[in-house]
């Protein structure tokens, strides 16, 4: 009977982590989330919680500050969700080709408003680890713009189409996923208060993929 409450117990702790969650990159996967997808790579419960440590933490304690795949800032580098770190096992998820208009996914667990960005990130060495100034922002296709704003009773998954650069060619690229959410109240630059303005919860993901040259 004592095993049998125990393993229950561990179900509703693995079934509840997922659904408690938030967000994450689902094609192509994040590096937290490969093992969904039947991927050899380490297992983490809490793949849609990568916010940076949380909202007191990345703004109280880092001034905003993220580790570029969702890791408290604070944390030793390599951060577990970086390159060469816990989750980081270099295992490229897809390749696409040179100047290709792509398609990402992303599934959102709770609606947190705000907007969503894809940012790339060409890696030069196996050990390279990313940094906020190797992102570059990817425009949705057709569009200038980079920035995907989340209709407010959007849940579930959501597929964007991204433009890759020209020029762009790599063995291993970062593409990074970026949700600013806009559901906390706080001060606007005119200085009256809203909801969206002044700091907001940041939720990000990286994924390995390759550029192959036309």
């Amino acid at each position: 009977m004592v095993n049998t409450l125990a393993a229950l117990f561990v179900a509703l702790v693995v079934s509840t982590a997922h659904v408690a969650g938030h967000g994450f990159a689902k094609d192509p996967p994040s590096r937290s989330s490969m093992w969904r997808y039947g991927y050899d790579t380490p297992i983490n419960y809490e793949d849609s919680q990568l916010w940076c440590g949380g909202f007191q933490i990345q703004h109280n304690a880092y001034g905003g500050k993220c580790g570029p795949c969702g890791d408290s800032y604070g944390d030793a580098r390599p951060r577990a969700n970086e390159n060469t770190g816990k989750f980081g096992r270099g295992i490229v998820s897809r390749t696409y080709v040179q100047g290709q208009a792509i398609s990402a996914t992303f599934e959102i667990t709770a609606n947190h408003r705000g907007w969503i960005q894809f940012s790339m990130c060409k890696l030069n060495t196996t050990n390279q680890l990313e940094t906020e100034e190797c992102f570059v922002p990817l425009q949705l296709k057709g569009t200038t713009e980079t920035k995907y704003v989340l209709p407010n009773d959007n849940i579930g998954e959501t597929t964007v189409q991204l433009q890759l650069p020209p020029n762009l060619v790599c063995q291993r690229c970062v593409l990074q996923w970026h949700y600013h959410t806009g559901n906390s109240w706080g001060t606007c630059e005119d200085g009256n208060g809203a909801i969206g303005c002044g700091p907001q919860e940041t939720f990000r993901t990286c994924s390995d993929v390759a550029v192959m040259q036309l």
